[in-house]
């Protein structure tokens, strides 16, 4: 993983200069890399996740217990959990996303790349908020479930976790990491990554090390955390799909659809429990709302509330013709607020169900 301190203190010109390097250094960065009902869970990995599908939006209004059943699945299902204590809780949101394909047949070849940043630049001061509020209302729901909380005020109080934390970060993140693409296509993104309040997390808490997963275990094993189940939580919300294609004969193609989506997959939303009974709960298909706060083809313009410049990136799409984007970002926070609610409360449905 590519991963760096990312640090709040930095004035706007500083973070776009160490982070985003030039937005000439977005493009840098981002090439840098080539009442609890029985549910049905997929046992194992789950497989693969859903393909993003911007028309297949979240009911907010649905039953959250049914919705898990087509949004979540498990990889070895959590059993019998009665007390957790949360290890780490981690939110990342993508602020950068570049996409290239290349194709040659014969003495020719052709390639297409683009590039993107948030437009407007992330409104990260309001989804810090919208972090918080989706963690305090984890431990509520958890609670009303009828499963415990250890405070984080005991939590820190109990020497295995002392050693614990050593490993783990306070300051948010910069993490470029590489997608998943077919033949003779690439895309890369940027994700800002923290933990509301400032709380411990660990540093790979999206993917998840052998070191990382070895200190858990020896948490977990130490006898002041008998009949603890410790939790990690990792969110993220991107702002774009990254489209490309390419190979032999089969033309270049690259794009960037606008959409917010918490991104499906096991390394981008997900809750793992450590300990007796414990298994990861993932989500299997990209939580989209039905309202988009980003429309392509306008004019560029921003709605939201005061000024700020902070991860910004371009409004405007380059490939060959730019695409200028118009963003609400106020309904974006909207959404972010509505939807992690609704992601919480289908990962609670999935625990109660087999309680």
């Amino acid at each position: 993983m590519n991963a760096r301190p990312f640090s709040l203190a930095l004035a706007p010109a500083q973070h776009l200069a160490s982070h985003l390097g030039s937005a000439l250094a977005l493009c840098t960065l981002l090439g840098a890399g080539t009442g609890a009902q029985a549910l049905t869970f997929t046992i194992g990995g789950g497989g693969d996740p859903r393909d993003v599908d911007f028309s297949q939006t979240f009911d907010l209004a649905a039953d959250r217990t049914a919705a898990a059943e087509t949004y979540i699945v498990a990889r070895g299902t959590p059993k019998g959990i009665k007390r957790v204590a949360i290890g780490s809780f981690c939110v990342g949101a993508v602020y950068g996303k570049s996409a290239a394909g290349n194709s040659s047949g014969g003495t020719l070849s052709f390639s297409k790349s683009v590039v993107g940043g948030f437009p407007g630049g992330l409104p990260a001061s309001e989804f810090l908020e919208s972090a918080e509020i989706m963690r305090e209302y984890l431990e509520t729901r958890l609670k009303a479930a009828g499963i415990e909380v250890v405070p984080q005020e005991r939590l820190a109080e109990i020497p295995a976790y002392q050693k614990f934390a050593e490993s783990l970060v306070t300051e948010p993140q910069d993490d470029g990491e590489d997608l998943k693409m077919g033949k003779g296509s690439s895309a890369r993104q940027l994700t800002w990554v923290f933990s509301p309040g400032k709380r411990p997390f660990i540093k790979d808490c999206r993917r998840g090390s052998y070191a990382s997963t070895m200190a858990m275990v020896r948490l977990i094993t130490d006898k002041d955390m008998a009949g603890i189940n410790v939790m990690s939580v990792a969110v993220t919300m991107d702002f774009a799909l990254a489209q490309a294609a390419g190979g032999f004969f089969s033309g270049a193609k690259a794009d960037l659809k606008y959409g917010q989506h918490l991104s499906p997959g096991v390394t981008n939303n997900t809750m793992t429990l450590f300990g007796e009974g414990g298994g990861t709960l993932w989500l299997k298909q990209a939580i989209v709302p039905a309202k988009n706060p980003f429309t392509e083809g306008g004019k560029g313009e921003i709605k939201r509330k005061g000024e700020y410049d902070y991860l910004k990136g371009t409004s405007t799409t380059t490939t060959t013709q730019n695409s200028t984007i118009d963003a609400d970002h106020e309904l974006w926070i909207s959404n972010a607020n509505a939807h992690m609610k609704a992601l919480v409360d289908m990962y609670v449905a999935a625990l109660a169900s087999t309680k």
